[in-house]
């Protein structure tokens, strides 16, 4: 049996590490709908990002998939995603499971 301390801490994302990935990145700060500044990262209460789900062919939907950062336009609510898999040294872990 896994000892507690050695479970996995919940993780979200750090809004001050993800913007400097993003600078160095290169990635524009403009809303491609409105042209303002001004993001929103939808955390769900601590939790990182969001899960795109999937389906096939047969009408068949999947609950997992690509994670994701989720952002919102303070503006007009445009929301852009990023894949988590790029940015996954923004994420610090939340002892308490909490965000402060």
């Amino acid at each position: 049996m896994a000892d507690d301390a050695q479970q996995a801490l919940p993780k979200m994302v750090d809004s001050g590490k993800l913007a400097e990935a993003f600078r160095l990145k290169g990635v524009k700060p403009n809303c491609p709908s409105c042209d303002k500044v001004g993001w929103d990262l939808r955390t769900g209460g601590g939790i990182t990002g969001v899960t795109l789900s999937f389906g096939d062919t047969e009408g068949n939907t999947y609950m997992y998939g690509h994670s994701a950062i989720c952002l919102v336009c303070k503006n007009c609510g445009f929301m852009k995603l990023h894949a988590l898999e790029f940015y996954g040294d923004c994420l610090i872990e939340v002892p308490d499971g909490q965000p402060d």
